[in-house]
Formats: structure tokens, C-alpha cells, sequence
């Protein structure tokens, strides 16, 4: 896989949850943290899950040392915060990806849970995007319980979007 291969695929990444962002902010609030009964309860917490576990990984590709999901002093992940600093988050996804040399070197890391691990710089961003694909699932399902009409986040609709 080439750098601009994984660069279509934050792409797709920020278009994605763009899209979803847009979707949500429509509802009214109680809709957004209503719990729904997936894995993540609400919307707003499915999306503060996977904001969280991007910023846990880009951390960890760029040397930083971001061992948890929350931090204790962390602002509240609610949709205000995540529409303004969602896409800082990925500018720091394509910075990363223009200073990497080598994308199939492994990137040493530790889990949350502490556990040391080795995984090839490009199969992490493939997590990432996999990651929030599998959660924007689940808050197309949460949209459709609120009678809203999910957004169409399909990678190909993404494709037809670009020149």
C-alpha cells in the first residue's frame, strides 16, 4: 500500500465523519446522549470512543506518549468539541503521513492495557479507518432508531466525491 493510498483512506476518514457530525448535530440533544444499547451507548459516546482511540494511535505512530483514552483533566467529549477538534485530529494524521519514510516499519506501542506490541505503520491506519467504520455503523442504526436518514458513508460514495 502507498503513502497516497493511505492518505485517500484519512481522507476518507475525515469525510466520513464529517458526514456523520453533520447528520447528528441535527437531533435534538437528548437524542445524542440517549442510550441505545450498543457498545458505546449513545451516539456521543460512540463518537468520543472512536475520536479517542484515533488521537490513542496517532499518538502512538508519532512517538507521543498518550497511554489512555481520557486523561482526567480532558474537556467533555460532547459533539461541540468533537465538530472543532475532529479535524485538527486529522491534519495530524497527514502530517504524520508526510514525515513518514517507511510505512511497512513496525511502530513499537504499548495497549492500554500495557501489553508491548509491534505493528507495521500502514496496518494501524487501516485500524483507524476500520475502527470508525465499524462505529459508524452502529450510529447509522442509532440515526435510523431517532427517524433520522444515516448519511451514505460508503467508501465507493467517497470515490465518486474525488476527481
Amino acid at each position: 500500500m502507498t503513502k497516497a493510498e493511505l492518505r485517500s483512506q484519512v481522507e476518507y476518514l475525515a469525510w466520513a465523519s464529517a458526514q456523520v457530525l453533520s447528520a447528528v448535530s441535527a437531533l435534538p440533544p437528548d437524542h445524542i446522549t440517549k442510550d441505545c444499547g450498543v457498545s458505546h451507548k449513545s451516539i456521543e459516546e460512540t463518537l468520543a470512543h472512536c475520536f479517542q482511540s484515533e488521537r490513542v494511535w496517532l499518538s502512538r505512530v508519532s512517538g507521543g506518549t498518550r497511554t489512555t483514552l481520557r486523561e482526567p483533566d480532558d474537556a467533555p467529549y460532547d459533539l461541540a468539541f468533537l465538530t472543532r477538534e475532529w479535524p485538527a485530529l486529522r491534519e495530524g494524521w497527514q502530517r504524520w503521513l508526510d514525515s513518514i519514510e517507511d510505512l511497512d516499519a513496525p511502530c513499537s506501542y504499548r495497549n492500554l492495557k500495557g501489553v508491548p506490541f509491534e505493528t507495521p505503520y500502514k496496518q494501524i491506519v487501516l485500524h483507524v479507518v476500520n475502527h470508525f467504520s465499524i462505529h459508524a455503523g452502529q450510529i447509522t442504526a442509532m440515526l435510523r432508531q431517532a427517524g433520522v436518514v444515516p448519511p451514505d458513508m460508503d467508501l465507493i460514495i467517497f470515490y465518486r466525491t474525488r476527481p
